[in-house]
């Protein structure tokens, strides 16, 4: 089995409030990532994390970490089920959801093709994330690639790394 961190930016898409709302998620990758999705495989373990957000102002909130732990379900070349407005609409209407405000249809229809991982989320950590300062405190995390390179939205965590992270922060969250 392996581990990943998926990030998602929280001003192009509302992680936390999916988070609350559904226990499942289709998530496109960018086909740049192409070598790691190759590894990726249904069963595996990604920690959700967020990036850091900025609020109306602007100003940086420092609120970056994992929020939640899923299990990827499947793995599949492109989406099979493209959103579109109506569907989105119809959606956020019959389930009280007004914050459904990012979709873009023609991002949409570019990424059709992307492949996608389908998620159930396990576990959520909505009212304690584990926040970046935690993580870079401790020996042998300082050096996770998402906290060298925050860029990027797929990342392998090492076996190593994996055994600190259950050891130090997520004793309570994993078997």
């Amino acid at each position: 089995m392996n581990y990943w961190i998926l990030q998602s930016n929280p001003n192009r898409f509302p992680i936390r409030e999916e988070l609350k709302h559904f226990r499942t998620s289709y998530w496109q990758i960018n086909p740049r990532f192409h070598k790691m999705l190759r590894e990726i495989e249904s069963g595996d373990t990604a920690f959700i994390w967020q990036s850091n957000s900025y609020n109306k102002e602007g100003k940086c909130q420092y609120d970056r970490g994992i929020y939640a732990i899923a299990k990827i379900l499947s793995v599949s070349p492109h989406h099979k089920q493209p959103n579109t407005p109506e569907a989105v609409d119809r959606y956020s209407k019959e389930n009280k959801l007004d914050w459904i405000k990012w979709f873009d249809l023609e991002e949409s229809k570019r990424r059709e093709k992307w492949p996608t991982l389908m998620l159930e989320y396990i576990e959520l950590l909505l009212d304690s994330p584990i926040l970046v300062g935690a993580i870079q405190s401790i020996a042998g995390l300082e050096k996770l690639t998402i906290l060298k390179q925050p860029q990027g939205t797929v990342y392998h965590l090492s076996q190593d790394e994996v055994k600190i992270m259950k050891a130090k922060l997520l004793q309570r969250h994993l078997p």
